[in-house]
């Protein structure tokens, strides 16, 4: 039989099933007895469907997967979708400065991104994951600058990792100090026409252009940086 309890847990059901039965080969005539639980009734093909396609990994364990897409075309707006590489390790026992050093080599040797993520390993020791995101024809330039500058024993390799990318501009405006790069983002809402107009979603000035300008003239950064989008936002006539 099954019973339930009056107390409720948080975790799992209050609930005791009870079946009585003969051994195999018992005395009571009776043949072997199933005690196992069904399964749920309940419907997982959907949650199956949607987990096939993972993968486990371990760390520092070299490994690749597939995405399940190729496509060159982005499933939503009119952006450019790219086919890169992911690599990322676990590091516990290197220093700063090196950590520092490593994400600098990354980027000048190509890397489109690169950064830290604080994590907590075993024996509970603060450390980081270090990633970077490449282009397929530099993942081996990468991989040595991550094997040789820190102490990891190897490197997880993501393949085919798909990055919606939105189509960037960068203009260059004269203010009263000197001219400053500005970086603009845009975006084509509908199917990417050619007589589609795009959108203006942001602007931002170049962090070097502004404090430069902001150290020789000694100008407030926060007034140069606001200064060179306004003059910009002139020309595209708005933006956010």
């Amino acid at each position: 039989g099954i019973g339930a309890g009056s107390k409720n847990f948080e975790k799992w059901p209050n609930v005791v099933r009870v079946i009585l039965g003969d051994r195999d080969g018992g005395t009571g005539g009776g043949g072997a007895v199933d005690t196992r639980i069904p399964p749920p009734t309940k419907d997982v093909t959907s949650h199956d469907a949607a987990t096939s396609s993972l993968s486990t990994t371990t760390n520092d364990a070299p490994h690749t997967t597939t995405s399940t897409s190729s496509s060159s075309s982005s499933p939503i707006w009119n952006t450019t979708t790219d086919e890169l590489t992911h690599l990322q390790t676990n590091i516990d026992d290197t220093t700063p400065e090196i950590l520092s050093y490593t994400l600098t080599q990354l980027l000048a040797a190509g890397a489109l991104d690169a950064w830290f993520a604080p994590i907590v390993m075993k024996k509970s020791r603060p450390a980081h994951t270090l990633h970077a995101l490449c282009r397929a024809g530099d993942e081996k330039a990468l991989l040595r600058i991550i094997v040789t500058e820190t102490t990891t024993l190897g490197v997880r390799v993501f393949r085919n990792v798909e990055r919606v990318a939105l189509r960037r501009v960068v203009e260059t405006v004269d203010t009263e100090w000197g001219p400053v790069r500005v970086k603009v983002r845009l975006l084509k809402d509908g199917d990417g026409g050619e007589e589609e107009e795009e959108s203006v979603l942001g602007m931002k000035a170049e962090f070097d252009d502004c404090r430069e300008i902001a150290s020789r003239c000694h100008v407030p950064l926060r007034v140069v940086t606001e200064r060179a989008v306004e003059i910009l936002k002139r020309t595209y006539g708005g933006g956010r």
